[in-house]
């Protein structure tokens, strides 16, 4: 039996692309699903921040992060609470958490928190800043010596941030 290469060639073509396309489905997807910002709290912007897994496996441990994007990109304060006046002169301290995923987020599943932004304090109020919120953040240009909360290996590692404008309070 005679095989012709024009015939083989779509087949190889097609198992190929099959084992990649499983291998790709076979991780999760987080993405910022959604995000609402609610209004400033003492020295903070409250808004709430939904994280879906788009993917077919279960995503592990990961931080929700915000990042200034303008005039360079940095790392914001982003907690579950609110910071007074005086902590953000003090240098910005929280008294709480970030925003992390310890468990498991199944495929299909999300997480929402409500959350604050907080900026340095030669940030003037009233200013408009452009905020990037990504989800298994932290800050991408320092990899790969990120702990492993910064590393979920997704199908796709593009579609993990949403950016909203917001007025410093």
């Amino acid at each position: 039996m005679r095989v012709h290469a024009a015939l083989l060639f779509p087949i190889l073509a097609c198992v190929v692309a099959g084992s990649a396309w499983a291998q790709r489905a076979d991780k999760p997807d987080l993405r910022v699903e959604s995000l609402r910002v609610v209004g400033p709290v003492d020295a903070s912007v409250q808004v709430q921040i939904t994280v879906r897994n788009s993917g077919r496996a279960p995503a592990g441990p990961f931080a929700t992060d915000a990042f200034m994007t303008t005039p360079t990109r940095y790392l914001l304060l982003f907690t579950l609470c609110p910071l007074t006046r005086a902590q953000q002169a003090a240098g910005g301290s929280a008294p709480c958490a970030s925003p992390f995923t310890g468990d498991p987020l199944a495929p299909g599943a999300s997480v929402a928190y409500t959350a604050y932004i907080t900026w340095p304090v030669d940030h003037l109020p009233g200013t408009r800043e452009r905020v990037e919120f990504m989800a298994d953040g932290c800050f991408p240009p320092l990899e790969p010596t990120l702990p492993a909360i910064c590393r979920v290996d997704e199908s796709n590692e593009r579609n993990n941030t949403r950016s909203a404008t917001l007025t410093v309070p």
